[in-house]
């Protein structure tokens, strides 16, 4: 048998070459064959396996004991394909044309003594016209497979195609790595679990009515693999080693009745599990069989191009008539992924031509012929026109509001506002309610609120406020606020729920206090009104 592999389209093959494989495997072993992915293609004369894997090359290296090069391009395949489908063609429109003129020889009339006789022949007559109609319309069939195939040759061999094909297998091999790594260091945690103190002791549960969990008294070791189990990765039955019993890892060292140690846990998952180390394993192969394709597949487009996110691009220089006014690399790759230019903006519904706005776009599918490098006087004329937009954003930009540490009585009165705020939108939507509990001014030092304030999740924050004493975008929906901002000041989150509890205003008690900018008189007002 004769084993070939095609980078373009990461197929295996074998060529029996006047040996069954059928003949050469049990029934068993040719079920595992193909498992693997193998399927036989008539017209190619071999097996196809439509997608590398250690496995599929496994059993191609075990059957020929090496795998060539595929010397029948993908290109030659599909001409060869588009010619045996016009062959299909041309033998459906002979025969629509045979049945065609069968049916236009015959008589138009049938007569007969026997009656029986008469009806099968007409039948038989038109059964010529409705076989000339099927063999036509495969005809039409098998043209449009024709230039279905010729369409998808072309399609594949351009440049475009292939970088598509390069960025999805470098996402693919990041993936692929990052699992590894994650396997590699859960591997040697595991590992690790047999060298620390107390491996033969299993985990110490302490129940109590106010705590479940391990005790003070577990040792490290059993700490550590009690923690491995919970993380998960230990699906699967596993069997205990004294009494027989099956269940996951963290089943077995939780068993009331008899748990297994720390040892025996490890035990247990390093057994079925391969060293990350090993170059032999099928992950350390997937590795490699990413690096291959990739590296193929790069030495293929620098003949047809190279990409553009492979060339320096800089602000200033120019795909097509638009020039670059910002690049974007990628965090992980470290290539320029977009570029920011000023093009029409999209979906414009107003009066005239649409305005030129600064958009993004995508240029990992370009080639490097697409960018073209600024001049010098194009370069020096680009840094002129971005310092002058930079000083007139900077001239016209509105001054940011300042943070205001407020006084003891302004807070009070800021916060009388927002409760009879919170209070009418209690009484809205809670009318049978045991009655609205107004929010105190909180008063803390400033460590205290910066401890508390960190984090994405935390309940305290600046805040803008208007001229109103209301924020500009409250979270009470219809009551928002629309005067401009006066001042920022730091708040607390109320405890929101079915409460509708109003925020509360924070003083600083190590800071200097101000009043607030606000006229209380005009204020009040609009809370009665």
């Amino acid at each position: 048998m004769r084993a070939t592999y095609e980078p373009e389209s990461n197929k295996l093959r074998i060529y029996p070459e006047g040996v069954r494989v059928d003949s050469v495997l049990t029934e068993t072993e040719y079920s595992a064959f193909k498992g693997a992915g193998y399927r036989w293609a008539s017209k190619q004369e071999c097996f196809v396996c439509p997608s590398w894997s250690p496995s599929a090359e496994d059993w191609a290296l075990e059957l020929c004991e090496e795998i060539e090069d595929e010397d029948y391009s993908p290109t030659e395949r599909a001409a060869d394909r588009a010619e045996r489908f016009e062959g299909y063609r041309e033998k459906r429109r002979d025969e629509a044309g045979e049945h065609a003129d069968t049916f236009d020889n015959g008589p138009q009339a049938f007569g007969h003594q026997n009656r029986a006789r008469a009806e099968r022949q007409a039948l038989r007559h038109d059964r010529n016209r409705t076989k000339a109609i099927s063999q036509w319309g495969k005809a039409e069939y098998w043209q449009q497979r024709t230039s279905g195939v010729i369409r998808n040759a072309l399609h594949r061999a351009k440049p475009e195609v292939r970088r598509d094909r390069i960025l999805r297998l470098e996402a693919e091999q990041r993936k692929h790595e990052k699992n590894r790594e994650e396997y590699a260091a859960r591997f040697n945690a595991w590992r690790e679990v047999c060298t620390l103190d107390g491996a033969d002791s299993p985990v110490i549960h302490k129940r109590t009515d106010d705590f479940i969990g391990i005790s003070a008294e577990t040792t490290p070791a059993a700490r550590r693999a009690y923690s491995l189990a919970s993380a998960g990765h230990c699906w699967g039955e596993y069997k205990h080693p004294r009494n027989g019993k099956t269940g996951s890892i963290y089943c077995l060292m939780t068993d009331p009745a008899d748990p297994i140690t720390a040892r025996e846990a490890a035990s247990l998952w390093l057994d079925g599990a391969s060293d990350p180390s090993d170059t032999d394993s099928n992950s350390a192969r997937w590795s490699a069989h990413y690096t291959l394709r990739l590296e193929y597949e790069n030495a293929m487009l620098a003949n047809e191009g190279g990409k553009a996110s492979e060339v320096a691009i800089e602000p200033g220089g120019w795909f097509g008539r638009h020039q670059v006014h910002a690049v974007n690399k990628s965090p992980v790759t470290g290539r320029v992924v977009s570029v920011k230019l000023m093009a029409p903006k999209p979906w414009w519904r107003g009066e005239g031509p649409a305005p030129l706005t600064l958009q993004s776009f995508n240029i990992e599918r370009m080639g490097a012929e697409a960018y073209r490098a600024p001049t010098d006087e194009e370069r020096e004329a680009f840094a002129k026109a971005k310092k002058e937009r930079k000083a007139k954003e900077k001239a016209t930009k509105p001054a940011s509001p300042s943070l205001i540490n407020p006084t003891d009585e302004d807070a009070e009165r800021l916060q009388a506002v927002w409760n009879s705020k919170a209070e009418a939108l209690y009484k809205k939507h809670m009318p049978y309610g045991s009655g609205y509990k107004p929010t105190p001014v909180s008063r803390m030092t400033q460590a205290e609120y910066s401890d508390r304030s960190k984090g994405s999740y935390s309940n305290y924050e600046t805040v803008e406020v208007c001229q109103h004493g209301h924020r500009p975008r409250s979270r009470y929906g219809e009551n928002c606020d629309t005067s401009p901002v006066a001042f920022k000041i730091r708040k607390r989150y109320g405890s929101g729920g079915f409460s509708h509890c109003a925020e509360s205003v924070v003083i600083i008690t190590d800071k200097p206090q101000k009043p607030l900018p606000l006229n209380w008189e005009a204020v009040l007002d609009k809370v009665t009104a």
